[in-house]
């Protein structure tokens, strides 16, 4: 097997019409030249090789499998994205120069008649690792090799099932050429043949065996312009394709600088797939590829491709086209970008035969000539930097969309010296097909192009134009905007913003000056009606863009649509319309009755139509089985709901890819250790098989001042702090150790995160378990307590034998301490100490306080069945309250808490809560009321004389009144909230007492009413500003379901055309109703676009 990445375009110098040989030559020759592949020859030895990186490239593979005890083989052709992870390069001792290598992900996908679709991909459980080597020979000092492990596993989809392979041996894969770095037309071959089984079953599937290499090919292959000084720049209107010589492609008035291209395109996710480039001297964010790009020794971000996820993107980036493969010089600025070069970009030369988009910039000489307009309403009279232009057959130049009149630009005066908006990037979405003959007109909007939450409002029944704006443009001042953001417009006469630089991983200091979107996949169901099913003589036309397929269906005896939709993707992928379009890919599964999948088509610009009622095919908005563009390179365990399972020894991690988690924790448990802001954290989930103390380290394993926390979890919403540490002594780069009890079947979070901005990387965090053995087991291994909540488990603690006596809390039913654990705490200040487990732990707990030390130990306080003091109410499960025990700064306190009979062990925690000696009392008597309103009531009577009485809103100061008030009314009460009154005198602060009221119960937001296509149902989504107990859905005012309270969406049959409101409940009060009208969900006649 043979696999490389795409990066040809076949495009021949025939096609070269109007560009004389000598410029050509002179063209090839520069580019040549300057090609950083070349580079590397220059005199004076070999450049090293770059630092180490995340490489992304598309590639397709081609081999063979032979099944068991069969005979023949079945071939296989594939295409998908490899990752991979190169260290920074080392000098070994004999003077050769290594890079080790790791494949972070290999997905491939393929396509076989009798194997149905085929998945593959690099094991995620074992890895596959190796090493790029070049050697001193000053013979061929460029010459480098790579040898590499590859444990594969997938999945095979023949007809009646799924089949899970796995090989238990590596492939060993070589590349004889190794010298491009990032990763670029590498040939990787395959050295064995390799087995695999079915991890399910044990038995053998089959054998794969190297095939015959594949050919050179691209799905996606750009084409761009460069901008003035651009070592490749021939003229402003020649237009380049990837890794190809230029060719023709729009005409504009000489010395015009095209700065945003777009042939027109339409996707069913607009803005969710980007790809762009920047400008020289654009930074990019902290850990992403631009950055990499940026800080290279010779930087090449602006003459290289990125992907970025847009909208609602997790703020990075990948490269996905280097400027070696483009044949850019590393400093040559990529200004404007699209996909492939169309046929009819082209063969009409020099006048394109259907519509192109493009701006210009504000140095142009066009800038303020007079051209026609394709818009409806007052003329725009002439030219500037903030228009859409259109390049219209039989037209010329035409302003498509006036910045001013449709976008709501500032349109720039250059003659009078002053500077208007210029648009920098360019992606436009026509909605009306254009027909030869007449010419594109803009299909402008009447309202803004998003709702109030952001989102794009759908259906999208205008044009639309996604754009960037050049640095200086007065209106990214005017809005807080920059160079980086991308916006949309429906030439209602407004923008917005859609993308923000951040989400894509770029930053204030970026310019993104090209831009293009990726096009989705089309699939469809194909049925076959009737049984038998009809004997053949149908046809089905496929319309892409421009190009039709036509298919004729043979008889059809077995396998209905399954048969059909094999057939129609056999047929398109032997078409010449797709053979000279390698981006284009169909296949063929069952599912249901058949799915046809043609891969690099979007829904909009694809048209799958059978000739008869014989057969039927529908579109589905089913998800690709791989993506598009290169994963970006991500961060495993980035969030709380997706840790990395740890294991005891070391575990590697790198948090260059990561974000910061919002999950909060408290410096308060390891007060002094200096712990920060845990910047781009990454979470790790270990569970014990056993009791024992767990210790968490990264001392001297880390690159960078690491910050630790761990958490007991049951889930990411119910885990609580237990430990935590920022930096440890005698340990290099502040890195971090904690050490904590653990019991056998517990699940621990563990939080990795840096100091601050600066501090990311990768390193190893060690796991060491002390088994049987258990913190604070007996008194003089106590753990140290602090004011607060302090982490509670005696499952695993053995009963202790000091001495306590229950008559010093008599009627509080003390029990037999079993399975106790010892805790200390040193207070600061005299004064009053609450030791309290009332309500926060799950077993029947009772509590001992001493004063002295462990060898003489006098008992001071006591509790078993505890009162909260702030309701009065019985502490639930028994639990337990000591109040007011007397402290002296610097004398420890020693606090013992156990069960009260055997098997009375658990979980929870111990709150030591501070109070000032001579204290006032507690308020008493305290009522709350609200009625549902934002409003609450609250009354009491005065426990002692004070000088004012604090009120607190869920622990917030919200107010003070009079010391001698027994009556409040606090606003503002949404929700559940706790009203607590503290009472303060002569300086002191007295007990809290609490009450619980539910007030004004805040409706659902972002209400979203979504025709399901091709029926009459709605999906209706929301979103729960806080938690409610019960949600109900009606319809047209009559209630249609009632859902519990985590509910954020349902399907809400025959809802189309329909007022479908929503209401959520807390205790017993509604919310106000919420409304949302779906609209009718257009059939596949319906959809127009291009």
């Amino acid at each position: 097997m043979r696999f490389q990445p795409v990066t040809n375009f076949p495009v021949s110098i025939s096609q070269l019409h109007r560009l004389a040989p000598v410029v050509l030559g002179l063209f090839l020759f520069l580019a040549a030249l300057l090609s950083p592949n070349v580079l590397l020859a220059q005199p004076g030895g070999p450049v090293a090789f770059p630092e180490g990186n995340v490489d992304n490239v598309e590639v397709r593979a081609m081999f063979e499998l032979q099944p068991v005890g069969g005979t023949g083989s079945f071939p296989l052709a594939f295409e998908g994205i490899l990752s991979v992870n190169r260290t920074d390069p080392q000098i070994d001792a004999n003077g050769n120069e290594q890079i080790e290598i790791e494949i972070v992900a290999l997905e491939l996908v393929g396509f076989n008649p009798q194997l149905g679709t085929v998945l593959l991909g690099a094991n995620p459980r074992r890895t596959s690792q190796g090493v790029i080597e070049r050697g001193s020979n000053p013979q061929n000092p460029l010459a480098a090799t790579a040898t590499i492990e590859l444990y594969l596993v997938g999945t095979l989809a023949p007809p009646g099932g799924l089949v899970a392979i796995e090989a238990q041996d590596p492939v060993i894969v070589t590349v004889e050429d190794a010298r491009t770095l990032p990763i670029a037309n590498w040939r990787f071959e395959f050295e064995n043949a390799v087995t695999f089984f079915n991890p399910d079953t044990g038995l053998e599937v089959g054998t794969i065996v190297p095939g015959p290499g594949p050919d050179m090919d691209s799905r996606q292959n750009p084409s761009f312009s460069v901008d003035f000084g651009s070592a490749a720049f021939l003229s402003v209107g020649t237009i380049f394709g990837r890794g190809a010589p230029p060719i023709p492609g729009l005409e504009v008035s000489p010395r015009d600088n095209v700065d945003a291209l777009c042939y027109g395109v339409s996707v069913t996710d607009p803005g969710r797939n980007v790809i762009f480039s920047v400008a020289p001297g654009s930074p990019g964010a902290a850990g992403t590829a631009v950055r990499a790009a940026a800080s290279a020794p010779t930087p090449y971000q602006s003459s290289s491709e990125f992907a970025g996820i847009g909208t609602g993107g997790p703020g990075t980036n990948s490269l996905v086209v280097p400027n070696t493969d483009l044949v850019l010089a590393p400093s040559d600025d990529l200004d404007a970008l699209d996909n492939y070069p169309p046929s009819f970009a082209s063969a009409g030369y020099p006048n394109p035969s259907r519509p192109v988009y493009y701006s210009i910039t504000a140095t142009s000489p066009s800038i303020g000539a007079a051209v026609p307009n394709l818009r409806p309403g007052p003329a725009d009279p002439s030219i500037s930097a903030d228009d859409v232009l259109v390049f219209a057959p039989g037209i010329g130049p035409a302003i498509y969309g006036s910045g001013d009149l449709d976008i709501g630009l500032i349109s720039g005066d250059p003659a009078a010296g002053v500077e208007g908006d210029e648009l920098d990037a360019l992606v436009m979405m026509t909605f009306r097909t254009w027909a030869p003959g007449a010419p594109p007109l803009l299909l402008p909007g009447q309202e803004p192009p998003l709702d109030s939450n952001g989102n794009l409002i759908t259906p999208i029944t205008t044009d639309l134009a996604f754009f960037s704006l050049a640095p200086g443009s007065p209106s990214l001042a005017a809005g807080g905007f920059n160079a980086a953001d991308i916006f949309v417009t429906n030439f209602s006469g407004s923008f917005a913003l859609i993308i923000p630089a951040a989400n894509i991983g770029l930053t204030l200091e970026d310019d993104l000056n090209a831009m293009k979107f990726m096009l989705s996949s089309w699939h469809g169901s194909v049925d076959v009606p009737g049984n038998p099913p009809p004997t053949g003589g149908s046809t089905v036309t496929v319309t892409i863009g421009d190009g039709v397929v036509g298919i004729d269906i043979p008889t059809v005896t077995t396998g209905g649509g399954f048969a059909v939709a094999q057939t129609i993707a056999a047929a398109l992928n032997a078409s010449s319309f797709f053979e000279q379009r390698t981006w284009l890919h169909a296949s063929a599964h069952d599912f249901n009755s058949g799915l046809l999948s043609i891969f690099g088509a979007g829904p909009c610009n694809t048209l799958v139509t059978p000739g008869g009622p014989d057969l039927i095919i529908d579109w589905i908005p089913v998800p690709l089985p791989f993506p598009l563009i290169p994963p970006l390179g991500g961060c495993p365990g980035d969030e709380c709901d997706d840790p990395i399972p740890a294991v005891l020894g070391l575990n590697g991690f790198d948090t260059t890819d990561c974000t910061d988690s919002p999950d909060p924790y408290d410096d308060a448990q390891c007060p002094g250790t200096f712990i920060g802001d845990m910047n781009q954290d990454i979470w790790f989930t270990y569970t014990p098989d056993e009791c024992g103390v767990l210790k968490a380290s990264t001392c001297d394993l880390a690159s960078f001042d690491t910050d630790l926390v761990a958490y007991y979890a049951i889930s990411c919403s119910e885990k609580i702090q237990i430990a935590c540490n920022g930096d440890a002594p005698g340990c290099a780069n502040l890195t971090s150790e904690m050490q904590f009890p653990v019991t056998a079947g517990n699940k621990y979070l563990i939080r990795l995160g840096g100091w601050d901005d600066a501090a990311f990387g990768n390193g190893e965090l060690r796991l060491e378990l002390v088994p049987d053995s258990t913190i604070g087991d007996e008194c003089d291994d106590a753990i140290s307590a602090s004011l607060g909540a302090n982490w509670l488990d005696t499952t695993c603690a053995t009963d202790s034998l000091d001495a306590y006596d229950a008559a010093q809390c008599p009627g509080t039913a003390l029990g037999a301490m079993v399975q106790d654990v010892w805790y200390v705490y040193t207070p600061d200040q005299n004064g009053l100490l609450n030791v309290r487990t009332c309500d926060r732990i799950d077993f029947d707990s009772d509590i001992v306080v001493y004063k002295g030390s462990c060898t003489d130990l006098e008992q001071i306080a006591c509790n078993g069945d505890g009162v909260d003091p702030a309701t009065g109410a019985a502490c639930g499960g028994f639990s337990s309250a000591v109040e007011d025990v007397p402290i002296v700064a610097g004398d420890p306190i020693y606090i013992r808490v156990g069960g009260w009979q055997d098997g009375q062990a658990g979980k929870g925690l111990l709150d030591l809560e501070y109070r000032q000696a001579a204290a006032p009392p507690a308020v008493e008597q305290l009522t709350c009321s609200s009625d549902c309103a934002d409003t609450a009531t609250i009354t009491w009577v005065n426990g002692g004389t004070y000088d004012s009485i604090t009120v607190l809103v869920n622990g917030t100061v919200v107010d003070t009144v009079g010391g001698a008030d027994t009556s409040y009314t606090a606003t503002g009460i949404t929700g559940t909230r706790t009203i607590c009154l503290e009472p303060v005198a002569g300086g002191l602060v007295g007990p809290q007492t609490c009450c619980v009221v539910s007030g004004l119960t805040p409706p659902p937001e972002n209400v979203n009413c979504d025709p399901i296509f091709g029926t009459t149902n709605v999906a209706v989504a929301w979103t729960n500003p806080v938690a409610y107990d019960g949600i109900e859905v009606y319809v047209n005012g009559v209630l249609e379901q009632s859902l519990p309270g985590p509910a954020t969406g349902t399907i809400v049959t025959g809802g189309a055309g329909r007022d479908i409101c929503v209401r959520g409940l807390i205790a017993n009060c509604w919310s106000e109703e919420v409304c949302c009208e779906a609209g009718q969900s257009p059939g596949v006649g319906d959809l127009n676009c291009d």
